[in-house]
């Protein structure tokens, strides 16, 4: 077993995006808002910066070789 993280998404028919890392929820964005690990981020900007943060770091342990 590889102690590679895997990072994965899903789309169910509702109103919500939700992306995990391994199998826990990391960023959930739905009718009640943006949260992040669990916690709600009412700040736009700080919502932004989170997402920006979390795919930047996810895209370059993706290409890792």
């Amino acid at each position: 077993m590889s102690n590679e993280e895997v990072y994965t998404f899903h789309i169910e028919p509702s109103n919500e995006f939700r992306f995990f890392k391994d199998k826990t929820e990391v960023l959930r964005l739905d009718e009640k808002g943006f949260h992040y690990k669990g916690e709600t981020i009412d700040d736009a900007g700080e919502a932004y910066k989170l997402f920006m943060d979390w795919m930047k770091n996810s895209n370059s342990k993706s290409n890792e070789v």
